[in-house]
Protein backbone atom coordinates (compact mmCIF):
# COMPACT_ATOMS: atom_id res chain seq x y z
CA UNK A 1 0.00 0.00 0.00
CA UNK A 2 3.01 2.45 0.84
CA UNK A 3 4.52 1.86 -2.54
CA UNK A 4 1.34 2.70 -4.49
CA UNK A 5 0.95 5.77 -2.10
CA UNK A 6 4.52 7.06 -3.24
CA UNK A 7 3.20 6.14 -6.74
CA UNK A 8 -0.08 8.35 -6.54
CA UNK A 9 2.21 10.96 -5.18
CA UNK A 10 4.82 11.25 -8.07
CA UNK A 11 1.54 10.99 -10.44
CA UNK A 12 0.25 13.94 -8.45
CA UNK A 13 3.62 15.64 -8.85
CA UNK A 14 3.75 15.63 -12.45
CA UNK A 15 0.28 16.55 -12.47
CA UNK A 16 1.14 19.48 -10.96
CA UNK A 17 -0.26 18.61 -7.49
CA UNK A 18 2.26 18.56 -4.64
CA UNK A 19 -0.04 19.18 -2.01
CA UNK A 20 -1.65 16.24 -3.53
CA UNK A 21 1.82 14.56 -3.54
CA UNK A 22 2.11 15.45 0.37
CA UNK A 23 -1.11 13.92 1.22
CA UNK A 24 -0.54 10.84 -0.35
CA UNK A 25 3.27 11.03 1.04
CA UNK A 26 1.24 11.35 4.46
CA UNK A 27 -1.08 8.25 3.61
CA UNK A 28 2.44 6.07 2.65
CA UNK A 29 3.88 6.97 5.39
CA UNK A 30 1.54 5.64 8.02
CA UNK A 31 1.49 2.62 6.47
CA UNK A 32 5.19 1.88 6.44
CA UNK A 33 7.33 4.76 8.42
CA UNK A 34 10.25 2.57 7.57
CA UNK A 35 9.87 2.88 3.78
CA UNK A 36 12.92 5.22 2.59
CA UNK A 37 11.12 5.86 -1.31
CA UNK A 38 8.51 7.80 0.92
CA UNK A 39 11.18 10.61 2.10
CA UNK A 40 12.92 10.56 -1.06
CA UNK A 41 9.89 11.39 -3.17
CA UNK A 42 8.66 14.09 -0.11
CA UNK A 43 12.34 15.60 -0.55
CA UNK A 44 11.33 16.18 -4.40
CA UNK A 45 8.03 17.60 -3.70
CA UNK A 46 9.34 19.64 -1.37
CA UNK A 47 12.69 20.66 -4.21
CA UNK A 48 9.80 21.50 -6.26
CA UNK A 49 8.09 23.86 -4.11
CA UNK A 50 11.06 25.79 -3.37
CA UNK A 51 11.16 24.68 0.13
CA UNK A 52 15.25 23.69 0.35
CA UNK A 53 14.92 23.02 4.38
CA UNK A 54 12.48 20.52 4.27
CA UNK A 55 13.88 18.88 0.90
CA UNK A 56 17.15 18.59 2.68
CA UNK A 57 15.73 16.96 6.21
CA UNK A 58 13.67 14.23 3.66
CA UNK A 59 16.29 13.95 1.47
CA UNK A 60 18.83 13.04 4.58
CA UNK A 61 16.48 10.70 5.73
CA UNK A 62 15.91 8.76 2.73
CA UNK A 63 19.57 8.70 2.31
CA UNK A 64 20.36 7.12 5.86
CA UNK A 65 17.88 4.85 5.62
CA UNK A 66 18.93 3.38 2.62
CA UNK A 67 22.64 4.13 1.79
CA UNK A 68 22.43 1.77 -1.14
CA UNK A 69 19.43 4.23 -2.99
CA UNK A 70 21.68 5.66 -5.56
CA UNK A 71 18.37 7.67 -6.91
CA UNK A 72 18.39 8.93 -3.12
CA UNK A 73 21.61 9.88 -2.56
CA UNK A 74 21.79 11.94 -6.07
CA UNK A 75 18.81 13.69 -4.25
CA UNK A 76 20.69 14.54 -1.51
CA UNK A 77 23.83 15.83 -3.21
CA UNK A 78 21.90 17.92 -5.83
CA UNK A 79 20.25 19.33 -2.88
CA UNK A 80 23.52 20.53 -1.18
CA UNK A 81 24.46 21.23 -4.39
CA UNK A 82 21.96 23.98 -4.76
CA UNK A 83 22.70 25.27 -1.45
CA UNK A 84 26.06 25.95 -2.14
CA UNK A 85 27.11 23.17 0.15
CA UNK A 86 30.10 22.01 -2.11
CA UNK A 87 31.89 19.27 0.35
CA UNK A 88 28.72 17.94 1.35
CA UNK A 89 26.99 17.14 -1.99
CA UNK A 90 30.44 15.40 -2.77
CA UNK A 91 30.04 12.13 -1.29
CA UNK A 92 26.52 10.94 -2.04
CA UNK A 93 27.31 11.94 -5.75
CA UNK A 94 30.24 9.84 -5.95
CA UNK A 95 28.37 6.82 -4.50
CA UNK A 96 25.21 7.51 -6.76
CA UNK A 97 28.01 8.39 -9.95
CA UNK A 98 29.50 4.71 -9.34
CA UNK A 99 26.62 2.28 -8.68
CA UNK A 100 26.78 0.03 -11.63
CA UNK A 101 22.62 -0.77 -11.17
CA UNK A 102 21.93 2.94 -10.96
CA UNK A 103 19.90 3.56 -14.92
CA UNK A 104 20.27 7.43 -14.16
CA UNK A 105 23.94 7.53 -12.99
CA UNK A 106 24.53 10.17 -15.91
CA UNK A 107 22.43 12.43 -13.59
CA UNK A 108 24.97 12.00 -10.86
CA UNK A 109 27.69 12.38 -13.37
CA UNK A 110 26.27 15.54 -14.46
CA UNK A 111 25.94 16.71 -10.80
CA UNK A 112 29.49 16.37 -10.09
CA UNK A 113 30.42 17.68 -13.09
CA UNK A 114 28.61 21.05 -12.16
CA UNK A 115 30.34 20.64 -8.57
CA UNK A 116 33.65 20.75 -9.80
CA UNK A 117 32.59 23.86 -12.41
CA UNK A 118 31.56 26.06 -9.41
CA UNK A 119 35.05 25.05 -7.57
CA UNK A 120 36.61 25.71 -10.80
CA UNK A 121 38.37 22.52 -11.76
CA UNK A 122 37.26 22.47 -15.09
CA UNK A 123 39.66 19.19 -16.17
CA UNK A 124 36.96 17.08 -13.97
CA UNK A 125 33.76 19.02 -14.17
CA UNK A 126 34.90 17.91 -18.18
CA UNK A 127 36.04 14.55 -17.49
CA UNK A 128 32.62 13.97 -15.26
CA UNK A 129 30.41 15.69 -18.10
CA UNK A 130 31.92 13.59 -20.82
CA UNK A 131 31.30 10.34 -18.51
CA UNK A 132 27.62 11.33 -18.38
CA UNK A 133 27.43 12.04 -22.10
CA UNK A 134 29.11 8.62 -22.79
CA UNK A 135 26.72 6.95 -20.34
CA UNK A 136 23.47 8.54 -22.00
CA UNK A 137 23.57 10.62 -24.91
CA UNK A 138 20.47 11.46 -25.61
CA UNK A 139 19.39 12.64 -21.49
CA UNK A 140 22.58 14.37 -20.99
CA UNK A 141 21.34 17.97 -22.27
CA UNK A 142 22.87 19.85 -18.93
CA UNK A 143 26.35 17.73 -19.45
CA UNK A 144 26.42 18.49 -23.20
CA UNK A 145 25.30 22.79 -21.95
CA UNK A 146 28.00 22.76 -19.18
CA UNK A 147 30.69 20.80 -21.45
CA UNK A 148 30.34 23.62 -24.05
CA UNK A 149 30.84 25.99 -21.36
CA UNK A 150 34.26 24.22 -19.78
CA UNK A 151 35.37 23.90 -23.65
CA UNK A 152 34.72 28.00 -23.95
CA UNK A 153 36.62 29.09 -21.03
CA UNK A 154 39.42 26.78 -22.58
CA UNK A 155 39.30 28.73 -26.02
CA UNK A 156 37.93 25.55 -27.91
CA UNK A 157 35.55 27.30 -29.82
CA UNK A 158 34.83 25.11 -32.32
CA UNK A 159 34.16 22.21 -29.75
CA UNK A 160 32.05 24.46 -27.51
CA UNK A 161 29.47 25.36 -30.59
CA UNK A 162 29.18 21.80 -31.52
CA UNK A 163 28.52 20.98 -27.82
CA UNK A 164 25.44 23.77 -27.20
CA UNK A 165 24.18 22.54 -30.46
CA UNK A 166 23.60 19.14 -29.14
Amino acid sequence: RAEILVEMANGSLQEGDPTGALQALAEAEKEDPKYAEIYHMRAITYYNKQDMNEALVNAKKAADMKPDFSAAQNNLGRIYLDLGRYHDAKKPLELAAIDPLYRDSYKAQTNLGILNYRLGETNLAEKYFTKAIQSNPNDSCIAWYYLGNVRLKKKQYDSALNDYNK
